[in-house]
C-alpha cells in the first residue's frame, strides 16, 4: 500500500496509511497571529510566534451497506520554529493504526440539501460568535 511516512525531529516517524483507504491527506496549518491572542505575551515584549499545526487524516470505506469512517493518525500537533518535519511517500505491506474520528457524510449529498444543513449549523451557531446588533434588511 501507498502511506506516508512524518517524522518530526528525531522522534520514530509514523507510518499513515490502510488498505482500504480512499482518502489520505496532510495538513499543515498555520496562524501567524495566534500569539497576539496572548495578551501577557504582548505586556512581556515578547515578539509574536506563528502557531503551525500538523494534521494527517484520512478517510476508509465501510463494511458493506455501511458509511465511510474518518481515521486520523495525527491531529493538531503543535510545531515550533526551529523543528523539522520530514514527509515521505512509500510503499509498506503495514502502517500504524489509525484513530477512529466519525462518520463521513454520505456521498451524493444535493447541493440543496448541504445549503439546508449549513444553515442549520448557521442558525444555531450564530448566537455564540456573532455579537453585532442585528440590522433590518431593507426590502
Amino acid at each position: 500500500m501507498i502511506a506516508l511516512q512524518i517524522a518530526i525531529d528525531s522522534a520514530p516517524p509514523v507510518l499513515a496509511g490502510a488498505g482500504d483507504l480512499q482518502v489520505l491527506a496532510l495538513a499543515l496549518g498555520c496562524n501567524p497571529q495566534a500569539d497576539l491572542m496572548n495578551p501577557s505575551r504582548v505586556r512581556r515584549g515578547v515578539a509574536p510566534q506563528p502557531s503551525f499545526d500538523l494534521s494527517v487524516t484520512g478517510m476508509v470505506a465501510g463494511a458493506a451497506g455501511q458509511q465511510s469512517r474518518h481515521i486520523s493518525w495525527l491531529e493538531g500537533v503543535a510545531l515550533r520554529t526551529g523543528q523539522t518535519v520530514t514527509i515521505t511517500v512509500i510503499e509498506t505491506m503495514q502502517a500504524d493504526p489509525a484513530m477512529p474520528s466519525g462518520v463521513a457524510l454520505p456521498r451524493g449529498r444535493g447541493e440543496r440539501e448541504h445549503f439546508e444543513h449549513c444553515k442549520r449549523v448557521y442558525l444555531e451557531l450564530k448566537d455564540q460568535y456573532d455579537s453585532s446588533p442585528t440590522v433590518p434588511r431593507q426590502p
